[in-house]
């Protein structure tokens, strides 16, 4: 009998046997003990699996039957007992990775375009692939063949550039940090929007169950990652109005069952271990992104949490550790704020009272005085820049109750935070500029949420401490707006402060006037490059004159005194034309509010030499100003 299968290497090659002869040939030798081959077993494997190849690849002509029939045999061969026993004693027997990129590219298939050829046999050879030991490892190996972003396609030309992303895979089968979330969640990408009707529902429920024969978990991490993500965004995808309510619960039940396996599998913390990369994908927004959108989604199911772990605070360490990290640029933090804030929001969602006070205490550990003297901005601007969000954030009636509790606490550390940075040699403007900034967005929810006029007269010690002299022009143009901002808030939304703080208000409004004369004067070497910032700052300084102009009741007594200090400065200084004419217009709308005693009382009091530059300014206020607006005010708000 054995002499019946001499050769059979050779007739399974050949071309002159036919295909019906080879399969009766492989099936026998198989099963035979008496067909004696060289690692047998796994010839007739490789012969079965290169000849479906070559097939698929256009290098093959077969006929249908016999195709079905080859898929057969490869099923056969593994789910038989043989090859189990084999593989329980020790012996190596190999997949071809070739023929599991041909049974993804089948499954994919049969999901995107509805085919039904051999369908069952290959869905059944995938099932036996995941199955057997030692065989899934070939997907560990080759990361590649684990993407199923077909399963949400329409077009199966789209799924290429998957394959280009998600193959990119460092050493022991990780990938790049900075690119991980990008690569695992990009199926997320600004939510989900899918919608699967009856069809492709049923279709990916028979996929769901070929998926269920793995062991999930044994999976390492970052495979757990991709399957869990492939099961959470399946489950929260949206059935279609065609989809009867018997289907949609089987389906949610399978997503809901495979979840919780991947949960309580080895590897069933990994999921987590997206938060530690946010750092890393901070200067990346599409993946940071990404990775925002898929946390909003982890959210959204707090049955997939993982147990005796805080998620709030999870996410929360995460957050603050891409705000205070060194090597986020400023510009890269810019961009990203925005999907900061919508994570933020999620957190504060999903958060309790509890959770909430944690965080309040942890900005204000941030501001702690220690922090300047150790030199440790990254904190700082960590908690600077997370009272900023939380401002951003719509929150419970609850939250922001204890939020405002706070306030008086936050406006004290700020307070000190600045006036440590403003000592400093230069002045920190790194976290000068952004106190600035969170106390304009303090003051702005007005005097419903600071009552305590005396917490807004802090504001004042804050501006007072700012420097603006010795700065360099891009730096003068950065801080000025931003102190102009905070006084302009105060001067709108806190009224009752203002009956009592005019003067605290003019004197940090006359380091602004005062200041843009200095950088407006007519320099001996150059300097006209800058001018256009300084002439930005300067309309700032005419709109806010008009602003205190129409609050005529709160300032006219004081009305002859900022004419005296604004011709006492002027004198001193040679002033570009246009920074002048700003100026000038703005000081016109205060020698509005004066009356005639006053102007009398200026030219009486006022040294010789500041004399002559208001008798010169008062002319040309009657002259000009006064003369084509006799009869009305103008207020230019």
């Amino acid at each position: 009998m054995a002499a019946v299968y001499s050769g059979i290497s050779l007739k399974l090659k050949s071309k002159r046997t036919s295909w019906e002869d080879k399969l009766k040939l492989a099936h026998f030798a198989w099963i035979s003990h008496q067909c004696i081959l060289p690692n047998k077993e796994q010839v007739l494997l490789d012969w079965a699996s290169q000849s479906l190849v070559s097939f698929y690849k256009k290098k093959l002509e077969l006929k249908e039957d016999i195709v079905e029939r080859l898929w057969v045999y490869v099923d056969n061969i593994l789910h038989s007992k043989k090859l189990q026993h084999l593989l329980k004693n020790g012996k190596t027997i190999t997949l071809q990775v070739s023929l599991v990129k041909v049974i993804n590219e089948r499954i994919a298939e049969f999901s995107l375009s509805g085919s039904q050829r051999h369908v069952g046999a290959v869905l059944s050879c995938c099932q036996g692939v995941l199955s057997t030991p030692a065989l899934p490892v070939i997907y560990a190996a080759r990361q590649e063949l684990l993407q199923l972003p077909w399963l949400f396609e329409e077009d199966p030309v789209d799924a290429a550039p998957w394959e280009t992303r998600l193959a990119k895979v460092g050493p022991e089968g990780t990938e790049p940090r900075g690119e991980v979330a990008q690569n695992l969640l990009s199926l997320v990408q600004g939510g989900f929007p899918v919608r699967l009707e009856e069809e492709p529902l049923g279709r990916l429920l028979g996929l769901l169950e070929v998926v269920s024969a793995l062991q999930l978990d044994s999976l390492g991490a970052p495979c757990h990652t991709h399957y869990f993500l492939l099961l959470l965004s399946a489950a929260l995808a949206a059935p279609g109005g065609s989809c009867s309510p018997s289907l949609a619960l089987t389906f949610l039940t399978t997503c809901y069952r495979l979840l919780g396996r991947l949960q309580r599998g080895k590897s069933g913390r990994s999921v987590l271990k997206l938060l530690a990369e946010l750092p890393a994908l901070a200067t990346d927004p599409p993946a940071f992104q990404a990775a925002v959108s898929f946390l909003a989604l982890f959210f959204s199911a707090p049955e997939l949490h993982p147990e005796g772990e805080s998620v709030f605070t999870a996410v929360f360490q995460s957050l603050r550790r891409v705000l205070a990290d060194p090597a986020v640029p400023p510009p890269a933090l810019q961009a990203i704020e925005p999907h900061l804030g919508a994570l933020l929001a999620h957190l504060l969602a999903a958060g309790t009272t509890q959770d909430f006070r944690a965080m309040l205490q942890c900005v204000l550990r941030g501001l702690d005085l220690r922090n300047a003297w150790s030199a440790d901005q990254p904190a700082i601007l960590s908690a600077v820049t997370l009272i900023k969000l939380l401002l951003s954030c719509p929150v419970s009636e609850e939250q922001a109750s204890l939020f405002w509790r706070t306030s008086p606490q936050i406006l004290t550390a700020l307070t000190l935070q600045n006036r440590e940075a403003c000592q400093e040699q230069p002045a920190a403007l790194a976290v000068v500029e952004p106190i600035l900034d969170v106390l304009a967005a303090l003051l702005r929810r007005g005097e419903e949420a600071i009552r305590n006029p005396h917490h807004v007269s802090l504001a004042f010690s804050i501006l007072l401490a700012v420097p603006l002299d010795h700065l360099k022009p891009p730096e003068f143009g950065r801080v000025f707006p931003r102190v102009h901002s905070v006084l302009f808030t105060i001067l709108q939304c806190h009224p009752k402060v203002m009956l009592k703080a005019v003067p605290s208000f003019l004197n940090c409004f006359h380091r602004l006037v005062f200041s843009v004369m200095h950088e407006g004067r007519q320099k001996d070497k150059g300097g006209a490059e800058d001018l256009a910032g300084v002439l930005a700052c300067a309309r700032l300084v005419e709109r806010m004159y008009s602003h205190i102009a129409a609050r005529a009741e709160d300032f006219t007594v004081f009305s002859p005194f900022m004419v005296a200090q604004y011709v006492t400065e002027v004198q001193k200084v040679t002033l570009y034309p246009a920074v002048k004419g700003h100026l000038q217009e703005g000081i016109y709308l205060i020698l509005d509010l004066c009356i005639e005693p006053d102007v009398q009382f200026l030219r009486a009091s006022l040294p010789p030499g500041v004399r002559d530059v208001f008798k010169e300014l008062h002319n040309d206020y009657v002259k000009y100003h006064r003369a084509k607006h006799e009869g009305e005010r103008r207020y230019a708000v």
